[in-house]
Parts: C-alpha cells; sequence; structure tokens
C-alpha cells in the first residue's frame, strides 16, 4: 500500500479547500488563540514539570506544541496564557533566583 502511494500526486479536494480556508481564518481568531494556549501550556507543565518539579515558563516556547492552527503562538500569548492560569489558581509561580 505505501508503496502505491509514493508514486501518486496529491491535491486537494473541495472539502480539503474549505479545511484549509477554514485553519488559515481560525490563525487569527484571538479568542481561539488564547484558549488553545491555556491548555496547551497547563498541560506541558504538567508533562514537563511533573505535580512538584517548576519548569521556567517561557521553556515553552521551544516546544513544538507551542503552536496554534499551524502557527506558532507569541511569546505575549503565552505570558497571558499563564496569567490567566496563575488567576484562576491552575498554576502557581514564583521567580526564578539568578546568581548576582
Amino acid at each position: 500500500m505505501l508503496e502505491q502511494l509514493r508514486e501518486r500526486e496529491v491535491f486537494p479536494s473541495d472539502d480539503g479547500l474549505l479545511e484549509a480556508r477554514r485553519l488559515l481564518a481560525l490563525r487569527t481568531d484571538a479568542v481561539e488563540r488564547f484558549g488553545h494556549a491555556c491548555d496547551v501550556l497547563l498541560r506541558w507543565v504538567l508533562r514537563v514539570g511533573g505535580r512538584q518539579a517548576s519548569v521556567p515558563a517561557l521553556a515553552f516556547l521551544e516546544d513544538p506544541l507551542c503552536s496554534f492552527a499551524g502557527a506558532p503562538l507569541t511569546e505575549d500569548e503565552v505570558l497571558s496564557a499563564l496569567d490567566y492560569l496563575r488567576e484562576h489558581a491552575l498554576v502557581n509561580t514564583r521567580y526564578l533566583h539568578t546568581a548576582s
């Protein structure tokens, strides 16, 4: 089956074009982007840091999951999501200690 697929050309169907346009439009929907940023950031914190370990918040920007509909989330979007999660007591934050 895979060999047969290698010898084929691919092009979108009418439904595929509609879906691609929907996804492109979705990229610019600020409300959807914000909700998604909150969801994936919370899951990332749990996956990377576990239940007790802390992780640097902006390290999330390096993760491939830090995107929405194929477009990367911005630092401002991640910080806004972090602020929302903190305000709703879904994450705790503390300042990083740096050597002076």
